[in-house]
């Protein structure tokens, strides 16, 4: 069981910017650049206050740096370029990679998770164009109109390993 609460903060935040952070594990997935052992989040532009802003201005070390403070509760002070919630929400996907961990398989190669806030958390972790928002792609779509059953994708090609990858 998974809960949100107000003061709920994340031991060790990855923001999907790995470019601008330091100290990160990194390996080579196919042609991408990932996380060794940790999942990366991608906050959408819908998770802002100002989305248009979001996307308008490209994303700096001090920008993911005050994210960064912010999810792991070093920095209390309110964050308002991010919508209400968002922080315990990322909390709780944070509580879903321990439970990736436990039900660990060599046959998948990428696990991802969704939210209707614009959150996607993708372990191994992978960097996002600043424009993208899981909520807009089909596969997320397709579980939205089925709710409580498994939707299945058809094949299609994964941007990051440039293999074909189906979504459950």
């Amino acid at each position: 069981v998974f809960s949100i609460a107000n003061n709920d903060v994340v031991s060790r935040f990855v923001y999907h910017r790995t470019d601008l952070i330091q100290d990160l594990q990194m390996c080579r997935q196919y042609d991408s650049i990932v996380t060794k052992d940790m999942p990366s989040t991608f906050l959408a532009a819908k998770a802002f206050t100002n989305p248009i802003r979001f996307v308008t201005f490209p994303e700096t070390k001090s920008t993911v740096d005050k994210i960064i403070e912010y999810m792991e509760g070093k920095n209390e002070e309110s964050f308002d370029t991010l919508k209400e919630n968002i922080r315990s929400i990322v909390t709780v996907l944070d509580d879903i990679d321990s439970f990736w961990i436990s039900q660990d398989d060599e046959s998948i190669i990428r696990r991802y998770i969704a939210t209707t806030h614009g959150i996607i958390m993708t372990k191994p972790g992978v960097g996002r164009e600043q424009s993208y928002d899981p909520t807009e792609q089909p596969w997320y779509l397709r579980a939205l109109a089925n709710r409580r059953q498994l939707t299945i994708s058809f094949p299609h090609k994964d941007k990051h390993s440039k293999g074909y990858e189906i979504t459950l």
